[in-house]
Order: C-alpha cells, then structure tokens, then sequence
C-alpha cells in the first residue's frame, strides 16, 4: 500500500502516471488528487498517511524550499511518514 507525496505541476502529472500505473497493476494506492473526498482534507492525508506502508516522494527542483516553514504540507507529510517508521522512497 502506498501514498504518493508531490508538489507542483510537473511533479503532480508524474505522481497520477504513477498512481495509474501501480492501480493497474493492482496495488493498493493513495494519491490526493485522486481519491481523496469531500471532508477534512488534513486529517484525510494524515489518515492515509497511517494506513500505508510506503511513502512515495516525487520532488521537483525547488520543492524543499517551502519545508523551511512548519506549516508547510509536504513538511508535514514527511514528519509523519517519519513519526510512523514508514518506507520512505524519495
């Protein structure tokens, strides 16, 4: 089971190739922009988060910039993949 993590446009497109891919072939995945519902879109994510055994990260040039700041939602989906002993797979 896996969560997809992304940031920006180009690093989105490549995230759904992905998605698209991993579902054909029968994987249990999570991508936001996909199959995430109407609700509480944070606590979704972090639930997600928890309920998969890997954490994908697809970054494109300049997506760490913005982790700097605590509020930052990729920062947040690190620390949590990390705060959970996920695979991480950068």
């Amino acid at each position: 089971m896996e969560f997809i993590n992304y940031r920006c446009k180009v690093s989105r497109d490549r995230a759904v190739l992905i998605f698209n891919h991993l579902r054909q072939q029968g994987y249990d995945v999570f991508l936001d922009v996909k199959t995430i519902g109407s609700g509480a879109f944070d606590s979704g994510i972090l639930n997600q988060i928890g309920a998969r055994t890997h954490f994908v990260v697809l970054i494109a040039d300049g997506a760490l910039q913005c982790c700097q700041n605590e509020g930052d939602w990729l920062r947040r989906e690190i620390e949590e993949a990390l705060r959970l002993g996920r695979n991480i797979v950068l």
